[in-house]
């Protein structure tokens, strides 16, 4: 069961920030007793705020997440490195060819981590439309802790990551910022644009998931 301070962490981290009202509001709490939570997580480093003026009159506080307090976060670094060590073991004359002709492993071995973690869902997915596809891959990106959100846009669906779980290593190893586009891609089967990530400063992950027929359903997990 979540604490009221790791729903306050999640809030802050889903909204890139919040400030003392914004969070009594979606927590139906006073405000008196959300500063004294955040108080608490100041306190232990978790969270920090920054001055807010709009227009005239008492500026806002802006809270916003730490590195440790993203780490506070779900995170599933032990999965990562069991599943890397894992599909590393599993490489065959096929893939070994791939790395012979220049793809690195780091990039090969990425693109089956992604794979394997979509295909117990695509099933999920098959015969849907897009719209409800969407929605669908909302839902199992929620279930596996990516605190995602899903924005229509003119071409597509804008995909919101507010969570990364695995941004310690990603922030070091850039390359891993892929997975989730090819988790995403693999479970569409439709292109996938990464247009902002966390590592580089931004407040989430956000990703283009271009529409190829209106009406056209999945029939395919993968291309």
């Amino acid at each position: 069961m979540e604490t009221r301070r790791t729903q306050i962490l999640t809030i802050i981290q889903r909204r890139d920030g919040a400030t003392v009202e914004e969070l009594a509001k979606e927590l139906e709490l006073a405000p008196a007793t959300v500063r004294r939570h955040l108080d608490i997580l100041q306190r232990d480093g978790l969270v920090r705020f920054a001055e807010s003026h709009h227009g005239v009159g008492r500026p806002s506080y802006v809270y916003s997440l730490t590195q440790q307090g993203q780490e506070q976060l779900p995170r599933e670094y032990d999965w990562l490195a069991g599943r890397f060590m894992q599909e590393v073991s599993n490489l065959g004359p096929e893939e070994l060819r791939e790395l012979a002709s220049g793809k690195s492993l780091v990039e090969l071995v990425i693109g089956r981590i992604a794979g394997s973690k979509a295909a117990p869902y695509v099933g999920q997915l098959v015969g849907k439309d897009f719209d409800r596809t969407v929605q669908e891959m909302t839902r199992i990106l929620n279930e596996e802790h990516y605190a995602a959100d899903a924005q229509e846009a003119p071409d597509g669906y804008r995909i919101r990551l507010h969570n990364c779980p695995y941004q310690q290593v990603a922030t070091s190893q850039h390359a891993l910022c892929s997975l989730d586009a090819e988790f995403i891609h693999s479970l569409l089967g439709r292109p996938v644009v990464k247009e902002m990530t966390k590592v580089e400063g931004a407040g989430s992950c956000v990703l283009l998931v271009r529409r190829a027929q209106p009406a056209d359903p999945i029939t395919s997990g993968s291309t």
